[in-house]
C-alpha cells in the first residue's frame, strides 16, 4: 500500500514547529503488551493553541511503533487503517 503524507497539510494539530520556541519537553515511552497491543505513557497529552512542545521518544518495547498526532476521531480512522495495511510506509512529518 501506499503513503498516507497528505494529511498534514490540514490538520488541525501537529504541525512542526521551531526547536528554539518550545518552552518544555515531554518524555514519551513507546512500548507494547503481551498481546501486542501498542502502549504510549504517557497516554496523553496536554497542550494549549500556539504552544511549541519539544516530544522526546523512548522505544522500550520489542516492535517498531509509530506517533500520530490528530483529533480523536482521526487516529481511530488512522488505527484501522494501519490494522488493514500494516506496511504501509509514511511520508507525514506529524
Amino acid at each position: 500500500a501506499g503513503g498516507h503524507g497528505d494529511k498534514a497539510a490540514t490538520m488541525p494539530i501537529g504541525k512542526p514547529g521551531k526547536a528554539k520556541q518550545a518552552k518544555r519537553t515531554v518524555n514519551i515511552t513507546m512500548s507494547e503488551s503481551d498481546d501486542g497491543k501498542m502502549m504510549f505513557q504517557p497516554a496523553v497529552l496536554k497542550v494549549k493553541k500556539g504552544e511549541t512542545v519539544r516530544l522526546e521518544f523512548v522505544n522500550k518495547g520489542q516492535v517498531d511503533h509509530e506517533f500520530v498526532m490528530d483529533v480523536h476521531d482521526g487516529i481511530m480512522e488512522h488505527k484501522a487503517l494501519m490494522e488493514k495495511f500494516p506496511e504501509m510506509e509514511h511520508a507525514d512529518p506529524s
